[in-house]
């Protein structure tokens, strides 16, 4: 637990550093990143060189593509991998957000953004539908920890699929009334789990993403 906090550290201290100042945000190149990236790499963890170098030189496309949707705009970074620890009626969550961000409302001929707390989760999966995003009950567990830890509105959650060709972002936002719902959903799971009630409950988008679909007997797709 210690090393993983102090290599959030390490990486809030290299964002802030690098968002210093809102006209000269960009002390971050990809020749640092490449650099950062290259020697933090671990190449004996592979059977071979030619598989090592593979997977390297795909996460220095990843990391590329993460790093020309960073620079679009100055970023205020709070806090990666915050972890949290919420109560909901009896029930303790505790989790973990990839990257918290302070939003403060744009100028400068830029479109205007609500001030507030902007809650990053990274994916590498295949991205999900904005359906699925608004509907998310991590990410209102997520908007539900910001109103516990900070003294700002949760204006934005986004889930930042990074993949080989592209970043593709879905971004939403949670309502009060929809904060209610996911509270009814945590208990509704706590109820089921105290009734040890664990049939399953397939769907075409849970199972989709699930990794026991090709032998689960109930899966909505195969």
């Amino acid at each position: 637990m210690s090393g993983q906090s102090s290599v959030a550290s390490d990486q809030l201290a290299m964002f802030q550093q690098s968002a210093a100042t809102d006209t000269d945000h960009l002390l971050l190149t990809t020749d640092h990143l490449r650099d950062l990236w290259h020697q933090s790499f671990i190449l004996d963890t592979y059977s071979t060189r030619l598989e090592a170098d593979f997977h390297r030189e795909r996460g220095m496309q990843l990391l590329q593509h993460f790093f020309q949707w960073w620079s679009r705009e100055p970023r205020h970074v709070l806090a990666v991998e915050q972890s949290f620890k919420i109560p909901i009626d009896g029930v303790l969550l505790s989790g973990r957000m990839d990257r918290v961000e302070e939003v403060r409302g744009q100028g400068s001929g830029l479109p205007a953004v609500q001030s507030g707390i902007r809650v990053i989760d990274f994916k590498t999966s295949p991205p999900r539908s904005q359906n699925e995003a608004d509907a998310d009950l991590q990410l209102s567990i997520y908007a539900l920890a910001i109103q516990e830890l900070y003294d700002m509105p949760c204006t934005e959650l986004i889930l930042l699929y990074l993949n080989d060709d592209q970043v593709v972002e879905r971004t939403t936002s949670r309502l009060a009334g929809q904060l209610a719902d996911a509270q009814k959903q945590i208990m509704h799971l706590k109820e089921r789990m105290d009734e040890q009630d664990f049939h399953p409950t397939p769907g075409k988008s849970v199972c989709s993403r699930c990794p026991y679909r090709g032998i689960c007997d109930v899966a909505a797709v195969s």
